[in-house]
C-alpha cells in the first residue's frame, strides 16, 4: 500500500498496538475514514497481530486462568447513557480531563473517552452552537455536565443544564445553542446501529 505521506513509517503498527497518543491516533481514524486503502492496510495489521498472538500463545495453569478470568469481569463496563447512567457513572473514565484554554479551539473540543469500544463516546466543550444535523446511522445521547443549553429538535426548544440526558432519535434534525456564560461541558455517546 503506499502510504499517505503524513504516516511515518512504523506509524500504523504502533497505531494498531495501542502505543499511540489519543491525539495520533484520532489523526489515523480520521484519515481511516475517508481511505479505504488506509482502512484495509489497518485490518490487515490487526489480523496479523492477532495472528503472532496466537501461534505464541500458551495455555495458563487453570489456577491463573480463574484469576485472570476474574479480574477480566471486575473491570467495570463503559455506561451507556441508553441504559440509564448518569454523570457519576463515567467519573473513572473523566480524571485529569480538563478544559484546554479558550484560546486553543474555536468553538468546540472532544477528549474521547471510549471512540475503540462499541459506544463511541467523548467528552465535549461546546462555546457557542452545534449546527444542525441529522444521523442515519447511530442514536447520539449527551448528559450535560457543566453549563447550559439549548436544544432544538422537532421544532421543540429545550432547556439543558446539568444532569439532563437527551436521546436523539434517527433521522431527527437537531442543533444546540449554548446559553451560559462559561462552556456547556457533556458526555457525548453515538451508539452505531446496524442496517
Amino acid at each position: 500500500m503506499n502510504e499517505p505521506l503524513h504516516i511515518a513509517p512504523g506509524t500504523l503498527e504502533l497505531f494498531v498496538m495501542g502505543a499511540l497518543s489519543q491525539e495520533e491516533s484520532r489523526s489515523i481514524l480520521e484519515q481511516a475514514s475517508t481511505s479505504p486503502e488506509l482502512r484495509q492496510e489497518i485490518d490487515r495489521l490487526e489480523q496479523d497481530l492477532e495472528s503472532l498472538a496466537w501461534r505464541g500463545s500458551v495455555e495458563p495453569p487453570k489456577h491463573i486462568r480463574a484469576q485472570i478470568l476474574e479480574s477480566v469481569r471486575s473491570i467495570p463496563q463503559f455506561p451507556s447513557l441508553l441504559q440509564g447512567s448518569t454523570a457519576a457513572d463515567f467519573a473513572p473514565w473523566l480524571l485529569d480531563l480538563t478544559l484546554p484554554a479558550l484560546h486553543e479551539f474555536e468553538n468546540m473540543h472532544i477528549a474521547e473517552l471510549d471512540f475503540e469500544g462499541t459506544i463511541p463516546t467523548g467528552l465535549v466543550w461546546v462555546k457557542s452552537y452545534v449546527d444542525e444535523e441529522v444521523h442515519t446511522d447511530v442514536l447520539e445521547s449527551f448528559i450535560i455536565l457543566e453549563g447550559t443549553c439549548e436544544v432544538l429538535m422537532e421544532g421543540r426548544v429545550m432547556s439543558m443544564g446539568p444532569g439532563d440526558v437527551i436521546h436523539i432519535p434517527l433521522h431527527t434534525a437537531h442543533s444546540l445553542r449554548i446559553t451560559s456564560n462559561v462552556p456547556c461541558k457533556a458526555i457525548v455517546q453515538r451508539v452505531p446501529v446496524a442496517r
